[in-house]
């Protein structure tokens, strides 16, 4: 079942739907006549983690084996109460996508 989760920010605060079903309620409260959990911690300590995570990615696709022209990293994150951001699963596997470019010597771009 979806709940909703109220997360703090440095700007305010920000509702995210979330499963019930998930690890993470035993950090929240719900007070009667409230239509939405309170998550202890803020979103932009749980976003942190995927920050760093990204700059790591692009690091070791930057390097000099490949040489990409471009690289594009992509995460699906999935909000929850206690353990804050977490990679989406797609599918059955993680929702992780990386996208290389190299530009051709004629201007034209080439994905892999």
């Amino acid at each position: 079942m979806d709940e909703l989760l109220r997360w703090q920010t440095d700007s305010g605060s920000i509702v995210v739907e979330g499963d019930q079903e998930q690890i993470g309620y035993a950090s929240v409260a719900k007070r009667p006549g409230d239509i939405a959990y309170e998550v202890s911690g803020k979103l932009e300590e749980a976003l942190k983690a995927f920050r760093d995570s990204a700059a790591s990615a692009l690091t070791v696709f930057r390097d000099d084996v490949l040489r990409p022209d471009e690289v594009e990293v992509e995460f699906g994150l999935k909000l929850n109460a206690e353990v804050g951001a977490v990679l989406a699963k797609a599918s059955a596997e993680g929702s992780l996508v990386v996208k290389l470019r190299w530009a051709r010597s004629g201007g034209e771009e080439q994905a892999s």
